[in-house]
């Protein structure tokens, strides 16, 4: 890229937090275009828009991208979960896998007289006991012959007329010759259930401990293999899915909270007992009205209400009172407490969005006027990136009227210093900007924000002259506080805390600085590529092992062959053939 072109971020996506959950990426019209899921969502998203994500259909599906929502779980297989049901709801075009058919399996038990132990993917037929779903399809199998070992139960999906082998090697207790009565069947039935449901493990563990000390003896290392699975997905029968439902009918999930002076709601839809979808909504409270009524009416104004609904605080709604602002009969059930803790924390992470996005409204803009003696509509945010003094790039973001403006980014190689002396690449970075904007090439920006101290600070102003508002935000490392500073030109230090000016300054900082080190990177791969090009048994794969290894291209140059072959995933002769680069002619 050549020098002082603009390099591009991320547009402005809303707080995405580094949790587990399932992203969505949106269009213009909310149509959804992709769905995915992530143990850490900001790290996710963020590869998206920094390019890290090399799949080719990315870059046409980020043309389209306008709008993210998320929706943070409990760990990973929750998300698994979500994500499959997102796809196959939403269909989105850009997803390649998971639109087909195929879905996650469940234990389920037939509606018969003599109930049927099944794994089963089709959990929309009617079964007398659903539970599920499971990740591991192979693993639940192995664990339904484990229950049926230890309580035999009917072995034949149809039942015979007399009975089978599974009767003679005592594996089924043939209900279809009448050998055993419905009560008792009924018994080993609710047996199996509590297994499945994580109850009487202990009894049924240390069953399956012994049997495992037994096959080892016996020198059956397969079958203690398959054994000690089954041990090890006993945890996971323990886990119920806050994105799945024990009720197969529609039902609502409300979640409020107040602060004395708005309504916050997060409202989770589920249909055919999954999960569709999460909704966040907030409005200000009037003295004197009913907290809860009013946004549960807004909310089925144009939709009808479910069969069911259930809500926290459990006293928020009172039966009779809802079928009337419904004109519906709606039945208020108990909220799972997995369901609950699914809705708390998106709804905690909604009211930190509503926060952040909170510090770009007048109040910031206010506090940030009294602070620079003038309005300010628009903020170039610069920070350093270096690794041990090489490849030193400055990064500058653009803000201006509430959001950031990406083509206004930009990035710069230092050229006029050798190893790490932030303040001299600070001077550097002002003094090009400046360049431009007397020139009339850029906008000159209302302030300048620098990451850094008094001393980047000072570098700043000197370049920049006093016609233009300077600030600085620092780490304040003295004493024990580990919060931020706001520095001005003069020395004078202000501690920032929580509030919209100080969250609206520290997200500027926050992007500068990312945006920042992507640019280091990016300078860091290049100098890589061109340092081994060429070099046999050496392709981006390799390229990217010895960066992560070694860090910089000198220590590169420098290496051993011995530290060379000892890169995971070098072979003897591609580690030979990096050293002579640098050591034989």
């Amino acid at each position: 890229m050549p020098i002082d072109q603009p390099s591009f971020g991320p547009p402005d996506p809303p707080h995405i937090p580094p949790e587990p959950g399932v992203y969505l990426f949106l269009d213009e019209t909310g149509a959804v275009l992709y769905v995915g899921k992530a143990r850490n969502l900001k790290s996710r998203v963020r590869q998206y828009f920094a390019g890290h994500d090399e799949r080719p259909l990315v870059p046409f599906l980020m043309r389209r991208v306008t709008d993210i929502r998320v929706i943070v779980v409990r760990d990973e297989r929750e998300a698994l979960v979500l994500e499959r049901r997102l796809i196959k709801r939403h269909r989105p075009p850009y997803n390649i896998d998971l639109k087909d058919d195929k879905s996650y399996p469940y234990l389920a038990f037939t509606d018969e007289k003599f109930p049927f132990l099944v794994v089963t993917r089709k959990p929309h037929l009617r079964y007398r006991y659903l539970r599920g779903p499971f990740t591991d399809a192979a693993l639940l199998r192995r664990f339904r012959r484990a229950l049926l070992a230890c309580h035999p139960l009917r072995r034949c999906i149809k039942m015979p007329a007399k009975a089978c082998v599974y009767h003679q090697i005592g594996l089924c207790p043939a209900p279809c010759e009448g050998r055993i009565a419905a009560d008792e069947y009924d018994q080993r039935v609710r047996r199996v259930i509590a297994l499945i449901e994580g109850r009487d493990w202990r009894e049924f563990g240390a069953a399956v401990t012994v049997e495992i000390e037994r096959a080892a003896a016996a020198l059956r290392f397969e079958k203690a293999a398959e054994l000690r699975d089954i041990l090890r997905l006993l945890p996971e029968l323990g886990t119920r899915f806050g994105v799945e439902s024990a009720r197969r009918r529609a039902e609502d999930t409300f979640f409020f909270s107040n602060d004395g002076l708005t309504l916050f709601l997060t409202v989770g839809s589920y249909a055919d007992g999954a999960l569709g979808d999460i909704y966040h909504f907030h409005h200000p409270l009037t003295p004197g009205e009913p907290l809860f009524y009013p946004a549960i009416a807004s909310f089925y104004a144009h939709r009808p209400p479910p069969a069911a609904l259930s809500c926290h605080p459990p006293e928020a709604v009172e039966a009779d009172a809802l079928e009337r602002l419904l004109d519906a009969k709606v039945d208020i059930l108990p909220m799972r407490p997995e369901v609950r803790e699914l809705l708390l924390r998106n709804h905690s992470h909604f009211k930190e969005r509503l926060s952040r996005i909170g510090s770009a409204g007048p109040k910031a803009r206010d506090a940030l006027a009294a602070v620079v003696g003038a309005p300010v509509e628009s903020i170039l945010c610069l920070d350093i990136s270096t690794l041990q003094g090489s490849h030193t790039v400055a990064g500058a973001v653009w803000w201006e009227g509430g959001r950031f403006v990406t083509k206004h980014y930009r990035r710069f190689t230092i050229r006029t210093i050798e190893g790490q002396n932030d303040p001299a690449a600070i001077a550097e970075a002002a003094s090009r900007f400046r360049a431009h904007w007397e020139n009339g090439d850029w906008p000159k920006p209302d302030l300048v924000l620098v990451d850094g101290g008094t001393t980047q600070v000072q570098a700043a102003l000197r370049e920049i002259g006093d016609g233009t508002a300077l600030l600085g935000i620092v780490k304040d490392r003295r004493g024990d506080r580990g919060g931020e500073k706001l520095v001005a030109p003069t020395g004078e230090e202000t501690l920032l805390d929580d509030g919209p000016f100080a969250l609206l300054l520290k997200r500027i900082r926050d992007e500068a600085h990312r945006f920042a080190i992507t640019a280091n990177r990016t300078k860091r791969k290049e100098a890589v590529a061109d340092l081994l090009g060429g070099i046999p048994g050496i392709g981006p794969a390799r390229e990217k092992v010895l960066i992560g290894q070694f860090r910089t291209v000198e220590r590169i140059r420098s290496a051993t062959r011995e530290e060379l072959r000892a890169v995971p995933g070098l072979t003897q002769e591609a580690a030979d053939a990096v050293w002579r680069r640098f050591h034989e002619g």
